[in-house]
C-alpha cells in the first residue's frame, strides 16, 4: 500500500481544493456518486480531517456520503443542484482560508 503524506500550513485550503476536484469529476460524470462515500466521507478520514480542518469544511465533507443515496431517491439533476451548492460553500471556505497556501507532498510505499 502507498501512503500519501501532505505537509501543509493550511490543511483546510488544500482539502477544499481536493473536494472541489472530486465534486467537479462527479458532476462531469467521470467518477460515480459513490466516490463521495469512499473518499472524504469515510469515518477514519473524517476523524483525521476534524483534527486539522475547520469545522464548516468537515461538515460539508460528511454530507458527501449522501450523494449516491440522493441520486437513487431524487435523481441526478437534484444531486447536481446539491453539488453546485456545496461548491459555492467550498468557494467561500477557500476565500476565507487561502491566505497561507503552501504544501509539500511525499508518497512512500509501505513495507
Amino acid at each position: 500500500m502507498k501512503r500519501l503524506q501532505i505537509d501543509v500550513q493550511n490543511p483546510s485550503c488544500y482539502v477544499a481544493i481536493w473536494a472541489l476536484g472530486l465534486l467537479q469529476a462527479i458532476k462531469a460524470e467521470i467518477i460515480p456518486f459513490e466516490a463521495g462515500i469512499w473518499t472524504f466521507a469515510r469515518p477514519k478520514i473524517i476523524q483525521e480531517l476534524e483534527s486539522h480542518c475547520v469545522p464548516e469544511l468537515c461538515d460539508i465533507l460528511q454530507t458527501l456520503d449522501e450523494l449516491d443515496a440522493m441520486n437513487t431517491l431524487c435523481g441526478k439533476e437534484k444531486v447536481f443542484d446539491y453539488i453546485d451548492e456545496i461548491i459555492k460553500q467550498l468557494h467561500l471556505i477557500l476565500a476565507k482560508y487561502s491566505q497561507e497556501y503552501h504544501f509539500e507532498l511525499m508518497i512512500e510505499t509501505a513495507k
